[in-house]
């Protein structure tokens, strides 16, 4: 009996205790609501969630935060989605969530942020301007009028990882357009996936930006141009899975743009212009639909930049080609200048307009730009004003030296109507009017192919129009069905000779005029240790007496006519 009452004893002192512990505990979190104090407890709520409600320092996201009008983050921390979110704007000036500060990590935690209505300028993410370290990640944005994510002008470290961007960008765009010259404006509004909106200006320049992990989907737009406030004037409307303009410091790695679309302008999977200090690791582009032009990645005006290890497929037009400089590219340098390009793969880019390019990998007006171990494939069009080619390069007036292409393989490019190439190096054509002429604009000088393999091509593998001092080296050219390597000199171009140079030329012709090697330069090609054989005619051309070549008649006849001068080819017949 003693024992039970010492035991009630101790029980009933032990509770007094835990009752004033709870007093004191529920004081303090009623002192905490009713100052509004950041260290909540649980997941409490305050009504009217200006603030979201936090837990252990991460502060949570709900619908009802969200609203109709959105969710501005304008203060430093951690957030998190606590829930899928459907939001409804009640305008199209109504974002789902912007970022008004910096050092601030907006993790998804695997949720699903969809717009759910038909509003058309809509974002899903906006980070506004001037903000600097900020961290997106992990998880799905869906359904925006204009883009799933937005970085607006001056911002700088900001990153992406593990993001799912879907179905955006069908009904709008980015609130202001950035710089692009392959606009017929020079500017473009980006819509779809995720917009880099830099601006000229140095103060107003993106820098330090990281995509990582993420894929772009299912992007189709259907606007030809818009309103431009910056200019007055109407630009185009850019389909894109990752769009960028004035970024400095970028690195876009393991990401996939796929399906992007436009049924009245421009479509680009990866497009950055104006940048410095760019590097793309295996990305994958694929599925891009245009009117107007498109490509799988573009690097336009960009100063120092790596392209490794990415791969493109199927890029295609809709039939509104209009100018010759325009049409489909796989992977495309334009006016940039050290650039590599390395181990990537392109294949089916084509161009169905009655004008245009169709070109796996894409050179132009460039210097320093070197594309090395990389393959294009089955690269086509049907009329004869579009230009196709696997690999090509193409100078402007102001550019065009140092350009290398070592050991790349380009087969399998057609043409039903016009010419098909697997390398291809000529002046850049351009047309600057509708109904223009096409004019080159440029000669292509010191262009070097070296260790690459040309194969099943229905127009040549290898062809130079008016380059100078270019050369062709230990490459292989074969099964093409008309030349193995033709050279082609137009209008009045002054130029200097080509170094054509241990290259083996086997089998390449089916009739008329076709020939191994057809050299139609007016100067005297250099011509050194080639193996030409079982080609229809092993070489045609313009007869030389250059000191710098031996020409020789093998004394075993060789397939083709026996009268047929042979620049030091070491011919055979099979």
């Amino acid at each position: 009996m003693k024992v039970m009452n010492c035991f009630s004893l101790v029980m009933l002192m032990i509770s007094h205790v835990i009752v004033a512990q709870g007093d004191r505990v529920g004081s303090r979190l009623k002192k905490n609501r009713l100052r509004g104090d950041s260290r909540s407890y649980g997941h409490e709520s305050k009504k009217g969630a200006s603030q979201s409600p936090t837990l252990k320092g991460i502060h949570y996201i709900y619908k009802k935060d969200i609203g109709v009008k959105g969710f501005v983050i304008d203060k430093p921390g951690v957030y998190r989605l606590a829930e899928d979110i459907n939001f409804a704007p009640a305008s199209d000036k109504n974002h789902a969530i912007s970022i008004r500060a910096s050092n601030v990590i907006l993790d998804l935690n695997s949720k699903r942020l969809k717009q759910s209505n038909d509003k058309k300028n809509n974002i899903g993410i906006m980070v506004c301007q001037a903000q600097r370290a900020v961290v997106i990640r992990n998880g799905f944005i869906e359904g925006f009028g204009a883009l799933g994510m937005w970085v607006s002008k001056a911002s700088r470290e900001i990153s992406f990882d593990s993001i799912d961007v879907l179905s955006c960008g069908s009904r709008g765009h980015a609130p202001y357009s950035s710089q692009d010259g392959l606009q017929s404006s020079s500017r473009g509004f980006f819509a779809g996936g995720l917009g880099l909106g830099g601006l000229e200006d140095p103060s107003e320049r993106l820098s330090s930006i990281e995509i990582r992990n993420c894929r772009f989907l299912d992007v189709v737009s259907t606007q030809e141009a818009a309103f431009d406030p910056m200019t007055g004037e109407n630009s185009g409307i850019i389909a894109v899975g990752i769009g960028g303009a004035a970024v400095d410091g970028l690195v876009v790695e393991n990401c996939t743009c796929d399906t992007i679309s436009s049924s009245k302008s421009t479509a680009r999977g990866l497009t950055i212009t104006d940048g410095g200090t760019v590097e793309i690791a295996g990305h994958r582009s694929s599925s891009i639909a245009h009117n107007q032009g498109g490509s799988g990645i573009l690097l336009y005006g960009i100063n120092s930049g790596f392209v490794v290890n990415s791969y493109v497929d199927r890029v295609r037009d809709t039939g509104g080609v209009v100018f010759i400089q325009r049409g489909s590219i796989g992977l495309g340098v334009v006016s940039s200048s050290d650039i590599a390009i390395q181990s990537c793969f392109v294949t089916q880019v084509n161009n169905m307009s009655d004008i245009g390019i169709a070109h796996g990998i894409e050179v132009r007006s460039s210097t320093n730009v070197s594309v090395l171990e990389s393959q294009v494939f089955d690269c086509g069009a049907e009329a004869l004003a579009v230009s196709v080619a696997g690999i090509s390069y193409s100078a402007s007036v102001d550019t065009g030296t140092a350009i290398s292409i070592i050991r790349c393989i380009s087969n399998g490019n057609s043409s039903i109507f016009g010419n098909a190439y697997g390398f291809n190096v000529e002046p850049f054509q351009l047309q600057y009017d509708l109904n223009g002429p096409i004019i080159d604009n440029g000669i292509p000088q010191g262009v070097v192919l070296d260790g690459c393999t040309a194969e099943s091509n229905s127009t040549a593998g290898f062809r130079f129009r008016n380059a100078s001092s270019s050369s062709i080296l230990n490459s292989i050219t074969k099964n093409n069905v008309h030349f193995g390597i033709l050279l082609e000199a137009t209008g009045t171009a002054q130029f200097k000779a080509c170094s054509i140079e241990n290259n083996v030329i086997e089998t390449n012709g089916t009739g008329g005029f076709d020939a191994g090697v057809q050299d139609y330069y007016p100067i005297q090609n250099m011509y050194i240790g080639n193996k030409a054989f079982n080609n229809l005619v092993n070489y045609a051309g313009i007869p030389s007496s250059s000191p710098l070549v031996t020409w020789v008649i093998p004394t075993q006849k060789p397939l083709g006519d026996i009268t047929q001068k042979f620049a030091n080819l070491d011919a055979q017949s099979h």
